[in-house]
């Protein structure tokens, strides 16, 4: 998947599976338009209680974690599930002709969300549009559904129409995961991190933890690590290898592939607390992912970019958000734009205005990729890189 599928709902649902940014759309997984986001109150500690699909996808153990993503692709969906999924996306403005499955994991394009998270979305819009009507009809205010703790928006328009985002935390250094072999793994992502680490030289990104605020390791490095500073560690887990393993699903052909920014429980400190961490997993498709040449760094950058909440350039302004300041063409020179296919790419020598916006994807990040991780990720007034369990005003630069 050279794109991370990004699709974003509007209308206080699914906002987005992808977040954009340039003239990328900044939106994730998003199920339920909520003015206060994620509730505070949900657990903090997941002992002596079953854990979630979405914990599971986060935990400190990579082992575990690719095991749950796995068991999701071998999963079976039932035909009245699939029937549910398809029928929510559909109403919610999801690209169909990207819509795929590979067992419990529903495929938008190069963007990957668990089945279990858009079910429990769905519900908890039938919950929302039920209250809401017996509320018209009685004249009462309308009960707040119990929201679960994910999927969730993470970028918004908010009541005065300002650009919000609710940034990950970044109390402890970012951990890029990579297998002990191939052996240049290693290099490719950490030249791919110092690519966005080096995109602005102020923002949170280059300046929280100095030049680690995002350090690339390997499997075996990282389970050096004591179980404290592993539980402490926000981690992205970058897997390798034939399309079915690293980016299953059922149609579609793409070189990488990502899970979104989510929130999940995390040791800050000597306690767990209820934070959005980035997206925790990666998949870098072996036939094209060879080595640090070019090409193979231009999918690395891309994925990299939608775990830190960028969505595809070339996104509908009428499902996505653009970044305040930056371009919001959908023909936007940027990294974070398809690869065309040999059809399309005989097409771009025509006018800007008929050729396909894939026309405009560059292999390194532009000018616009930087504005877009240089907003997002500035210091901002008041609490500057401080992580905030909340949406945050983010204006342009």
């Amino acid at each position: 998947m050279s794109n991370y599928s990004r699709f974003v709902f509007v209308g206080g649902l699914l906002a987005s599976l992808l977040a954009g940014c340039s003239g990328y759309d900044a939106t994730t997984l998003t199920e339920v338009e909520q003015e206060e986001g994620p509730r505070p109150d949900a657990p903090e500690a997941t002992e002596g209680r079953e854990r979630s699909t979405t914990e599971l996808l986060a935990s400190p153990d990579l082992e575990e974690r690719e095991a749950a993503f796995q068991a999701m692709v071998n999963g079976t969906l039932h035909d009245d599930e699939r029937d549910e999924v398809e029928h929510f996306l559909q109403a919610n403005g999801a690209p169909m002709e990207e819509v795929s499955f590979a067992g419990r994991l529903v495929v938008v394009g190069d963007t990957q969300i668990p089945v279990d998270e858009l079910l429990q979305a769905a519900t908890i819009e039938k919950a929302r549009v039920i209250t809401a009507t017996s509320s018209e009809t009685r004249g009462t205010p309308a009960p707040t559904p119990q929201l679960p703790v994910l999927p969730f928006q993470f970028a918004k328009n908010n009541a005065s129409g300002q650009f919000t985002f609710w940034r990950p935390t970044q109390h402890h250094f970012i951990a890029v995961v990579v297998p002990d072999s191939p052996t240049f793994l290693l290099q490719l992502m950490k030249n791919s991190v110092s690519r966005w680490l080096t995109a602005n030289t102020s923002d949170c990104l280059s300046s929280t933890a100095g030049a680690e605020s995002i350090r690339v390791m390997t499997v075996s490095q990282f389970n050096a690590l004591s179980t404290s500073e592993k539980q402490s560690t926000p981690c992205i887990n970058v897997v390798h290898g034939a399309k079915s393993v690293a980016c299953p699903n059922s149609t579609l052909s793409f070189a990488g592939c990502s899970l979104g920014m989510r929130q999940v429980s995390i040791k800050v400190g000597s306690v767990f607390e209820n934070r959005v961490v980035i997206g925790p997993r990666i998949g870098l498709v072996s036939p094209d992912v060879t080595g640090t040449d070019s090409s193979s760094m231009s999918i690395a950058l891309h994925e990299l970019g939608h775990t830190l909440g960028f969505a595809h350039s070339f996104q509908s302004t009428a499902t996505s958000l653009a970044v305040p300041g930056t371009s919001g063409s959908s023909k936007t020179s940027s990294v974070m734009q398809n690869r065309c296919d040999a059809n399309d790419q005989a097409l771009c020598s025509q006018p800007e205005s008929t050729r396909p916006d894939c026309c405009s994807w560059f292999p390194l990040l532009t000018n616009d990729d930087k504005l877009a991780v240089g907003t997002l990720y500035r210091s901002l007034s008041g609490t500057g890189c401080s992580y905030v369990h909340n949406f945050q005003v983010i204006p342009a630069l």
